[in-house]
């Protein structure tokens, strides 16, 4: 797992839609490097919660990340995606470089149908398929070899913290831009697959939180609405797909009635 361990800043860098993609960026890493990387991490954390172990579950939302993947640029597609559950009380969906999504079961009671579902896992394969993990990790890295250095060389402790702090600002401006750019990756994906993407923009409004990593969500849904002019607009023939409203809905209702060890 990538984790930071800086100070962190007040959000407040302006970050533009991203014209184009540039997979891996300023990682140090190889993706070969980064697969083992999320091998662990999604490891870790499976080991330490409570999967959901249900076919039907399973079958159902890695149906939507298939349809997903198969329509997803070529170097997106050579990981191992896979969606896989755990009870628990948080509403996250964390997607790891190995491929492997992991989703919180409360969070699916946040989706109002497989539009926004799919949305949000075409955000996520975004995040691993531009290897953002690894772009943050190497800042991290680099940060500590730079600190240990000036340690070596019996730098002032104001000299550490000044220097920590400039590694601070690059990791979490380089986080808040990769929503933007999973955000618009995924509604780029979305839309590839057929699916309608409108709604998760409306849910973003909705939930207009924000942290360290996480721009507003007004201002993402803000952002996700011109990536979706600019694609409707270079492709005037695309229609969305008629969903079956009750395979979600079926779904859902499956999730929420499967019993885990918190709720016994």
């Amino acid at each position: 797992m990538l984790v930071a361990l800086f100070a962190s800043p007040s959000f407040g860098q302006a970050i533009r839609r991203p014209a184009e993609f540039h997979p891996g960026e300023g990682s140090r890493f190889t993706v070969e490097e980064e697969i083992v990387f999320g091998d662990k991490g999604a490891d870790l954390v499976v080991s330490r919660g409570w999967p959901v172990h249900d076919a039907e579950l399973e079958r159902y939302a890695n149906s939507v990340l298939s349809k997903l993947v198969a329509n997803a640029p070529a170097y997106a597609r050579s990981y191992h995606y896979r969606v896989s559950f755990l009870f628990g009380v948080s509403k996250t969906i964390t997607g790891y470089a190995n491929g492997h999504i992991i989703i919180m079961l409360p969070i699916l009671r946040e989706f109002s149908d497989e539009n926004e579902f799919a949305t949000v896992l075409a955000h996520e394969i975004g995040h691993i398929a531009l290897r953002h993990g690894g772009i943050l990790q190497t800042i991290i890295d680099q940060c500590n070899a730079d600190t240990d250095e000036m340690r070596k060389r019996s730098a002032s402790d104001k000299e550490i913290e000044v220097r920590s702090h400039a590694y601070s600002e690059d990791y979490f401006a380089k986080a808040q831009h990769h929503e933007f750019e999973a955000d618009a990756f995924g509604i780029q994906l979305a839309l590839a697959a057929g699916y309608d993407p409108r709604s998760a923009t409306k849910w973003l409004d909705r939930h207009n939180e924000s942290d360290t990593a996480h721009p507003p969500g007004g201002i993402r849904a803000e952002s996700m609405r011109l990536e979706m002019t600019a694609y409707l607009t270079a492709h005037p023939e695309w229609q969305p797909e008629l969903l079956d409203k009750k395979a979600y809905s079926a779904f859902l209702l499956h999730a929420f009635r499967l019993k885990g060890p918190r709720y016994k």
